[in-house]
């Protein structure tokens, strides 16, 4: 398995917004010819985050984590 992990350095103010999302893919770089406008474009690819949601490859689905209450200096790492 591997862990890989970000700091947040800023956030953007205002209430009701949505957060950072954070995913992986299991394809490699070279495959890509560009990127996708959105993470769920990618096929296969497992996407957490925004407002309370996720995305595992089928469909969109609520999650407990919401990344729109992060703040400067949070850490959020996906293993």
């Amino acid at each position: 398995s591997r862990y890989f992990e970000v700091q947040v350095d800023h956030v953007r103010g205002g209430s009701g917004q949505e957060g950072m999302a954070i995913g992986v893919t299991t394809l490699p770089p070279t495959s890509l010819h560009e990127m996708p406008e959105t993470m769920d474009e990618l096929d296969p690819c497992w996407v957490v985050g925004y407002d309370g949601a996720q995305w595992d490859g089928f469909g969109w689905g609520p999650c407990d984590w919401n990344p729109g209450e992060l703040a400067p200096g949070d850490r959020v790492g996906a293993l």
